[in-house]
């Protein structure tokens, strides 16, 4: 009589446990959630990795260091098909102090102090030879006009990332774009400055060689008063008619109570003006907003109904201002009121709110803080919002109370949305 064999062992490939088989079609995604250091591991054991793993390991450059430039520049001459493979690079410059990658650093604390990269010869070199990135990054980089030529061969850029980034003159920054006219979507931090002082009129007439750059995904942070730039924006250099997701946050001037100056923020208006077509906004909000440090730039685009031009939004998010903090805290949902108030957007069906439960409330102090929550409630139950759908809390907690009892002490404070089945709970994503 023959042997059955022992069922424990078959199929083992369909089980769950260390014999089963990930489904090929699933790789793809999960690959991308596996940490570099792990993926560089897993291709010293087995060299099947080598061939997944690569195009995720090379995906991103993360540069603040000459020596890094230097080791980079020496793997690509000895593999140049990892060229190829380079589809992001983040360029820090500057004498900043940044926290370090602890894997690109080897966790040295003697190389936290970066140094103006953009003066060596090897940074200059690495970037020219980078002619497949779709993402470009840079922080805190001067250029001088015999630098821009290491950015000529980036035309497949569509993602352009600036912070603190100082061109020679205006028209150098002109040609800078005009060596990325797939661009689709454009972040200004902090502004983009250039030598020299010139007229309002000289940046909104500049024409760019290949064509406007039509954008579709805008982002300004802190340049609500940078006149330049901002009619750079409004001229003839870019096309935002095609704009459909906008990012906009101001600057707060602490302790300074002096009422800005007539038409500081004309400029800033037009341009929301503007891309008041997008189906996708989001906002910042001020944190610590009271009397003594009003927020003048809000009391601004409140008065003159600027926030009443979004009648194309479909989806609206509300963030911190904060560097270093993306959760807005409880108390500044009165900012958030403010600017719903003034809106009457048919098309809006989701709102979403990224809040941060300090550790300074105490758990049976959530429910009384300062917080117009039945305003809040009739106002987004009113026919300023007919298709709203959902309001999505993301929260971060930070008191001894469970995420859950924040949800419902925020569920019994809005009794219209909970009757409409709109209100959602998530947690926020917060910054490493």
């Amino acid at each position: 009589m023959e042997k059955e064999p022992d069922k424990a062992y078959e199929n083992t490939a369909n089980e769950v446990g260390p014999g089963a088989s990930v489904p090929p079609e699933l790789f793809p995604q999960i690959i991308r959630n596996v940490a570099k250091k792990d993926l560089l591991a897993c291709s010293r054991v087995c060299r099947a990795w080598l061939g997944f793993s690569q195009p995720f390991i090379f995906r991103t450059l993360s540069l603040w260091l000459v020596s890094q430039c230097v080791r980079w520049n020496m793997k690509f001459d000895a593999y140049p098909r990892l060229l190829s493979m380079v589809e992001e690079v983040r360029l820090y410059g500057g004498k900043d102090y940044i926290s370090m990658d602890p894997e690109a650093s080897n966790g040295s604390d003697s190389e936290v102090y970066v140094i103006f990269l953009m003066k060596e010869p090897q940074v200059v070199r690495l970037l020219s030879r980078l002619a497949h990135l779709r993402l470009l990054s840079l922080h805190n980089i001067q250029l001088e006009p015999n630098q821009l030529l290491a950015f000529q061969n980036m035309t497949l850029v569509e993602v352009l990332d600036l912070s603190r980034v100082r061109f020679p003159s205006h028209r150098d920054a002109c040609r800078f774009l005009e060596k990325m006219p797939n661009i689709s979507a454009l972040s200004f931090d902090f502004g983009v400055k250039w030598v020299g002082a010139m007229a309002s009129d000289d940046p909104r007439n500049a024409i760019s060689s290949s064509g406007p750059i039509l954008l579709k995904a805008l982002t300004l942070c802190n340049v609500d008063v940078e006149v330049a730039l901002l009619s750079w924006l409004l001229g003839s250099f870019f096309d935002l008619s095609g704009l459909h997701t906008l990012k906009i946050m101001w600057k707060m001037n602490w302790g300074d109570n002096d009422p800005p100056k007539p038409g500081t923020y004309a400029l800033y208006e037009e341009l929301i003006l503007t891309c008041s077509h997008v189906k996708y906004l989001t906002l910042a909000v001020s944190h610590f907003v009271t009397p003594d440090n009003p927020d003048f730039c809000l009391d601004h685009l409140v008065e003159t109904k600027v926030f009443a031009s979004f009648r194309s939004i479909e989806t609206i998010t509300f963030f911190c201002d904060l560097a270093v903090e993306d959760c807005i805290e409880l108390r500044d949902i009165n900012a958030v009121v403010r600017v719903l108030e003034a809106m009457d957007a048919p098309r809006l069906h989701r709102i979403q709110l990224c809040i941060r439960i300090s550790s300074e409330v105490e758990e049976d102090e959530l429910g009384d803080q300062d917080v117009p929550w039945s305003f809040f409630d009739s106002i987004l139950t009113s026919e300023s919002f007919p298709a709203l759908r959902r309001v999505v809390f993301f929260t971060q907690v930070d008191v001894k109370s469970a995420r859950d009892q924040v949800a419902r002490m925020i569920t019994n404070q809005l009794p219209k949305l909970v009757s409409r089945d709109c209100l959602r709970f998530d947690r926020a994503k917060t910054r490493k």
